[in-house]
């Protein structure tokens, strides 16, 4: 069986892109879709678990940057 590499690690913190949250990867699946990343998030006071695939999120201190270049000082 093949060892397989992935991008994050369970437990990990990481950016949802499409939605510009914090989530925390809960698991990891490799099969006819390729690799996958289960997310666990909250969004307006409800909880959510989706299945991504790396290039829609990423690393937190990437996520962290962004969000800090975005910001708009009052």
């Amino acid at each position: 069986m093949p060892i397989i590499d992935y991008e994050y690690s369970l437990g990990e913190s990481v950016g949802i892109k499409a939605i510009n949250v914090i989530g925390h990867i809960d698991s990891l699946s490799y099969d006819n879709n390729g690799k996958m990343f289960r997310v666990v998030y909250w969004n307006d006071g409800t909880r959510y678990s989706q299945w991504v695939y790396a290039w829609e999120i990423c690393g937190i201190s990437n996520y962290l940057e962004v969000e800090n270049q975005n910001t708009t000082p009052i």
